[in-house]
């Protein structure tokens, strides 16, 4: 596992678009749903019902977009690792939590850049907001 995630972090380093490019789609869905939801809290019925469409329109935005990036890197690596896996060089469940302890820091970032920019302007906040904040985010670092 500790060679795994020696190659996943290389990966990481040589391909640094990828960064970019995760962050670019942070911020671009963001900004997408603040144009679309902007400040839609209120009592109404209407307005509960844009708030919950707000949350899931972030939420699924964000589950798709993770879903695609990692079908798309395991295209790239498939053949790699059924050729090593066939050898038995390691199980695919030290494959899958090396993947995922490299993925981690990007897991916890992106989303976090995604609701500080989405919760004031969509209309999140109540007067508890600091638990209610980080519920959102760690059910958005569930998702990703």
């Amino acid at each position: 596992m500790k060679q795994l995630s020696l190659r996943n972090r290389a990966i990481l380093k040589r391909e640094p678009q990828a960064f970019g490019a995760k962050f670019g789609n942070a911020i671009f869905s963001a900004l997408l749903i603040i144009m679309l939801y902007w400040q839609v809290g209120g009592p109404d019925p209407t307005s509960l019902a844009d708030f919950a469409g707000s949350v899931f329109f972030w939420l699924v935005g964000m589950l798709m977009s993770n879903m695609f990036n990692t079908i798309l890197i395991f295209q790239a690596e498939r053949d790699v690792f059924l050729r090593e896996n066939a050898n038995q060089m390691y199980s695919i469940g030290a494959y899958y939590i090396s993947k995922n302890m490299i993925e981690l820091p990007s897991a916890i970032f992106f989303p976090l850049i995604q609701l500080l920019l989405i919760y004031w302007s969509v209309g999140y906040r109540s007067d508890n907001w600091i638990p209610e904040l980080f519920q959102v985010w760690f059910l958005a670092f569930l998702l990703t």
